[in-house]
């Protein structure tokens, strides 16, 4: 395994999964939108974008973005930095064409949005499709998260379920799964037989700054709370 994925906060000792892919939210957009030039989420508040973004609807991800700007972490619980957060995202509300979570980037590949924040797999579909779209890892810090396979302890068949790992786990097959899925490979060996149409979208970029990453944890109820209150301020603003 790719050691960028292992020892996350739900199994530090990787006693208990076995990470198949990974993804983060990413900001890609149209070249031909205009005179602007995206490089953070900052950017994304600008009027030359207003009623042309589209957005993803995990309120984790889109409150993080106003955290990431203040300078805080996606996994604050400290409820005036998350209010503050809901502040600034009533400002982006004119800036908003849709929110969604399923195939946004067609919506941008059709042009009824300019940009657009995007997970990993909608990037992948998304850059196949039009290589021109320009794709941002925004400077004020990048949210991921892993999905971690694992066997419940309950599981009554899990002699069966041992061999399908295995055999998902097996470099050449690995690599099929993370070409249909479209989310980062993290299986290092797997990495060779990444097909070369896909490997730029299927690993992380050569350079990118790992201090810069930060995994979207868990956080306390109240926290969530106020999360959940601030987006549903956010979208209803939106008129969403």
């Amino acid at each position: 395994m790719n050691p960028v994925y292992q020892g996350q906060f739900f199994d530090p000792e990787d006693a208990y999964t076995v990470p198949y892919g990974a993804g983060v939210q990413t900001i890609v957009y149209n070249p031909d939108l205009g005179d602007i030039e995206i490089n953070g989420y900052e950017d994304l508040w600008d009027a030359a974008l207003e009623s042309s973004l589209g957005i993803t609807s995990n309120f984790r991800v889109m409150n993080g973005m106003a955290l990431k700007i203040a300078g805080e972490s996606y996994n604050t619980e400290d409820a005036a930095a998350i209010e503050a957060a809901g502040d600034k995202l009533l400002e982006l509300a004119p800036n908003i064409r849709l929110i969604k979570d399923n195939n946004t980037q067609d919506d941008l590949l059709s042009g009824e949005v300019g940009a657009a924040v995007l997970y990993t797999s909608m990037v992948t579909l998304a850059k196949m499709t039009n290589p021109d779209l320009k794709v941002v890892f925004p400077e004020e810090g990048i949210g991921f998260g892993v999905m971690g396979q694992f066997i419940p302890s309950d599981a009554p068949n899990a002699e069966n379920a041992y061999k399908f790992m295995d055999y998902i786990l097996q470099p050449e097959v690995s690599a099929q799964c993370f070409e249909y899925m479209g989310y980062y490979c993290t299986n290092k060996d797997a990495e060779q037989y990444i097909s070369e149409e896909y490997r730029d979208f299927l690993t992380l970029p050569e350079g990118i700054d790992m201090e810069n990453m930060e995994m979207i944890e868990n956080i306390s109820a109240e926290a969530v709370e106020v999360h959940n209150r601030v987006y549903t301020e956010f979208k209803s603003a939106c008129g969403q």
